[in-house]
Parts: C-alpha cells; structure tokens; sequence
C-alpha cells in the first residue's frame, strides 16, 4: 500500500504522538508499504526522504508547539499526484489538508483521535468548560469528514461515542517497541544524572503540562519523604508549566529529592525506566498513555490516577494501585510498594505480561487490516 500520513507532530518533536507517528511509518515501511509524511516543518529542513513539511507559525500560549498552516497549493498538488491508496490523520489542523487530497484521489481517510479535544481549550483559554459544546461541534465536524475514525483505547473510544458520529469507529491500541529489559542499562541514568543507586527512585515521563498533574506527584513525595527521606523523584520531560512545579518544588524545600531531566532520548527514557522502583501516572488528558506502556514493559509497578486512560494498562492490585487525585492516597501507595519489595516485584512482572498486547507488531497488524478494509469499501462505494 501506498499511505499519506499526516501529523501535526514529528520528529524532531518531542512527544508521544510524533514519536507513535514515526514508529507506525517505520513498522509499516518493514512490511513493504510505501509512507509519505506530511508534516510541520518545526523550523527544521528536510532530513528524511518522503517527508514532507507545512508552514508553521509560533503560538504564543504554547511555546513548545508551532502551530501549523495546512494549505501549500503547490505542495499540496504535488501530493495530489502520487499514488496513494489511502490517507491517515493524526491529530488536526494538518489534517484539513490530507482531507482535501483524500478527496480529490478519492480514496478512504483515517483519523486517530490522539488527544480529546476539549484538551485544546483547557490549554489556551479561560473557563474551558464554557467552551466544551463548542469543542465538541468543532470535533464532530471535523471526524466525520472521513470514513473511519480510529480510537487508541477505551477512553477514545467512549469520547467518539459520545459525540455520535456518523463516521466509522474503529478501535485499535496503540503499541509501542516493547524492549527487551536484559538490553537495558539502568546505570545511564545513573551516571549521567549522578543519582546514587542506593536511593529509592520513582519516576514520572511526560511533558508537564496542566492536564498532567505534576505538580501533585511532587506532594505526594514529600508526604513520602517525612518517612522515607532519601526518595529521589526524576521528572522526564519538559512543558509549559515547569516554572510552576519547580516553584512547588522550592517551596516544600525538595531540591535535593527531586530531578528534573529535560527532554531526553529513548535510550534515556528506557534507562530511566529500568533504574525506577515505581512509575508513576497522574494524568487526565491522556487516550492510552506509552510511556506506561513502555514502564511496564520493563517490568515497573504503576501508580496511577483513576481516569479511563489507564483502564487497559492498569490493573488495581494486580499490576499496581489505581489512587484519586489525590497526594495523601498516591503518596500512601508509594510507600506501600517501596516496603514491599515482594509486592514491588510481583506487580512489575504482572506488568510486563500485561504490557505484551501492546506490541507495535500488533497495533500495525490491526491497522493494515483495517487500511485493507477501507480501501475495498471506497472502490465499492463508487464503482
């Protein structure tokens, strides 16, 4: 097959959906289809054959991320003349584009819903919830401008159901390179960050953004620190709302408990993973979180958020402790798993056998299924 991928998100940008967007391409490419890439260009050239790059403009309220113009008429008629046989959208604004060549090669486009919309408004504007039925105008008229409509978990899944769309809904998970643990050295980490081994480490991956929570697992290790003093915390990533978590973390004189690592590679990631006791997870504007995947998959106990995003990774007291928003009960679940070291082990293991069905083997053997299945009934429905 011969697929159009369009994606607000790329590397180089760093986050879940660029890094899930390259990793499909990358499985798929093994099995002989052919990918292009539409992107933003992120103020980068070109360094990959059949990628591709829009415009983009700086976005003030979010500073991290440039926000894409999707129109490029020569660009986009040069798209028009390649054989595609299908286009897949991921995320938004660029997609408008990728409808637009859909349409006109008439052939079947995909979207995934990567973020719930109404996160867009929680971002940028005052009073969100006002703006919630509009979101959700914005959102029904976007998806159901393609055939099909692809859910990465539950939680996407049951956002789609609720806006009613007339759209197909399809739901496949999303998966990851699972790593093999015994190829993983923890003591990256250690000597890069010069953490000492003998500390209990918890770990939290992701951009610290407002949906995030971050700010909570920094009270909750402190709560856990008047019992456990030498705790280390490494936050793993960067965002928006850094400034306002490291002044949480100055104002509870938790400097020297925790680490913030900046943005780091997946090599990096892995190491940090594997150094951890527990991983935590405090989100709630996730659809199927990777970098819980990719913790399990290194056999790590999960303290979670109770939010529908993690209903099909964590399993409570199974695989780890599903906590409210709360920093008492995620602090009362850490320690509970750093005394236990029996416990600690047999959560992580249950981990590890969970995190097999999120194979990035799996997740694209389903979706070249379903690429197949949209093809056959596009040519069908205008013959």
């Amino acid at each position: 097959m011969n697929i159009l991928m369009v994606t607000d998100q790329y590397p180089p940008f760093v986050g879940g959906v660029a890094r899930h967007v390259l990793l499909v391409k990358t499985e798929l490419e093994k099995r002989g289809h052919t990918i292009t890439v539409l992107t933003t260009d992120f103020g980068k050239k070109k360094v990959e054959t059949n990628v591709y790059t829009l415009p983009s403009v700086p976005f003030p309220l979010r500073r991290l991320d440039p926000m894409v113009i999707p129109f490029n008429p020569e660009l986009e008629s040069k798209l028009e003349k390649l054989p595609f046989d299908i286009v897949h959208n991921h995320l938004f604004m660029s997609g408008f584009m990728g409808l637009r060549i859909a349409k006109k090669k008439t052939i079947p486009s995909l979207v995934t819903l990567h973020l719930l919309f109404n996160t867009y408004v929680n971002w940028i504007l005052p009073f969100p919830k006002t703006w919630y039925p509009f979101t959700d105008r914005v959102a029904r008229y976007y998806f159901n401008k393609h055939d099909a409509v692809d859910a990465p978990s539950t939680k996407a899944y049951k956002e789609l159901q609720r806006l009613h769309l007339s759209a197909e809904l399809k739901l496949i998970y999303n998966g990851i390179n699972l790593p093999d643990p015994r190829n993983v050295n923890e003591n990256l980490f250690f000597d890069t960050f010069h953490v000492d081994k003998k500390d209990p480490l918890i770990a939290i991956i992701g951009r610290i953004d407002p949906e995030k929570n971050v700010d909570l697992t920094v009270k909750a290790v402190a709560k856990v620190r008047m019992k456990i003093p030498n705790i280390k915390l490494a936050i793993v990533g960067d965002g928006q709302l850094r400034p306002q978590v490291e002044k949480v973390v100055d104002a509870l004189d938790m400097r020297k408990s925790v680490l913030f690592t900046g943005y780091v590679d997946q090599a990096m990631v892995a190491s940090i993973n594997k150094a951890s006791q527990i991983i935590l997870f405090a989100s709630v504007g996730d659809t199927l979180p990777t970098v819980l995947i990719e913790g399990m998959s290194l056999e790590k106990p999960i303290i979670a958020v109770n939010d529908l995003a993690i209903v099909d990774l964590v399993h409570n007291k199974k695989n780890g402790i599903i906590v409210n928003k709360s920093a008492d009960e995620m602090a009362e679940g850490i320690i509970t798993l750093l005394e236990d070291d029996k416990l600690r082990l047999q959560y992580g293991k249950a981990s590890y056998e969970f995190s097999k069905a999120f194979s990035i083997q799996n997740h694209v053997d389903n979706l070249e299924n379903f690429y197949r299945e949209l093809i056959e009934k596009k040519k069908r429905s205008i013959k």
